[in-house]
C-alpha cells in the first residue's frame, strides 16, 4: 500500500509543478510584451536613417538640361522621321536602321540624351525612356538615370 499512497502523491504534485509553470510563463510573457513595444518605439531603425540622410542630402530640384546641339540634333532626327518621341508616356520610337548602325556607347548615349528630353519637356525632371521599333513595336532598350541602360 506504500507504493500506491506514493504514487498518489507523485501524480498530485504533478499538477501542481505544471500549473506553477504555466502561470509563471504566462507572467513572464505578459512581462515581456509590455515592455518590448515601449523599448522598440524608442531604438530608429538604422536603415530608415541611412535613407533619409540621402534624400535629404540629395537635391530636390537637380535638372539635367541638354545643349543646343544636342536638343538640334535630336529635333532633326524627329524631322526627318527617324524618331518619334512621346514625353507624356517617355516613349520614343526609331528607325530600325539607324537602331541597327548605333554601337553600344551611342545607342546608350542616346537614350540617356532622350531621357533627359523626355522628363525636361514633361517637367517632371526624371529621367528615363524605353524605345522602341517604329514599325514593329518591339521594345528595344530603356534607360533610366537610377538604373542604368538596358538592350533587349
Amino acid at each position: 500500500m506504500r507504493k500506491t499512497i506514493k504514487q498518489d502523491k507523485v501524480k498530485e504534485a504533478r499538477p501542481n509543478s505544471v500549473l506553477g509553470i504555466l502561470i509563471l510563463f504566462v507572467v513572464l510573457l505578459g512581462g515581456v510584451t509590455v515592455l518590448v513595444p515601449h523599448t522598440y518605439k524608442t531604438v530608429e531603425n538604422p536603415r530608415t536613417k541611412i535613407t533619409n540622410s540621402y534624400l535629404t542630402s540629395k537635391k530636390q530640384n537637380e535638372i539635367i538640361t541638354l545643349s543646343q546641339s544636342q536638343k538640334i540634333a535630336i529635333m532633326d532626327l524627329v524631322n526627318t522621321g527617324m524618331l518619334k518621341i512621346n514625353p507624356q508616356l517617355n516613349r520614343v520610337e526609331i528607325h530600325p536602321r539607324l537602331w541597327e548602325s548605333l554601337e553600344y556607347s551611342a545607342k546608350k548615349g542616346l537614350a540617356s540624351n532622350l531621357a533627359i528630353y523626355c522628363g525636361n519637356r514633361k517637367g517632371t525632371y526624371l529621367y528615363w525612356c524605353k524605345i522602341y521599333d517604329v514599325y514593329s513595336g518591339k521594345k528595344l532598350a530603356k534607360y533610366s538615370q537610377s538604373w542604368g541602360f538596358k538592350v533587349y
